[in-house]
């Protein structure tokens, strides 16, 4: 199972990206994921959830060595989880500049865009399954 996760202190782009994410992996493709966020939800988050009826991921407490990750609106090892460099990074979507220090095993799929926000690099890479795309 993949853990699709944003930044600590997730903001709306970080939470709702990593549903989204986690819903397109399970949905369209054969990898197993689960939403998470890695902080409490500020008032904004927290408001754009409730009015659209989403569950509010599950709080990630800790990773452990071979967890495999996708991370979503960041590439910055000082806003992850301290184990990160011991989870197999599978994927990295972001629309932030490259900070830098994320090692890796093996090569992974990255894709980072100059847009306003990392739903929209996630709405690009999903192409024709964004007619699927749940309501809410």
């Amino acid at each position: 199972m993949i853990k699709v996760f944003g930044h600590l202190s997730p903001d709306t782009d970080a939470t709702g990206s990593a549903i989204i994410w986690a819903w397109y992996l399970n949905e369209h493709t054969t990898y197993d994921a689960t939403a998470y966020v890695l902080g409490e939800l500020n008032s904004e988050t927290s408001f754009v959830l409730n009015r659209w009826k989403v569950a509010t991921p599950a709080l990630l407490e800790e990773l452990t060595v071979g967890d495999e990750v996708a991370i979503v609106d960041t590439n910055n090892p000082q806003e992850l989880p301290k184990k990160i460099k011991d989870a197999k990074l599978i994927q990295l979507l972001d629309h932030h500049k490259l900070v830098g220090g994320l090692e890796t095993a093996v090569p992974v799929e990255i894709t980072m865009r100059p847009l306003a926000c990392t739903a929209t690099v996630l709405y690009d890479q999903m192409g024709e399954a964004t007619k699927t795309i749940p309501d809410q």
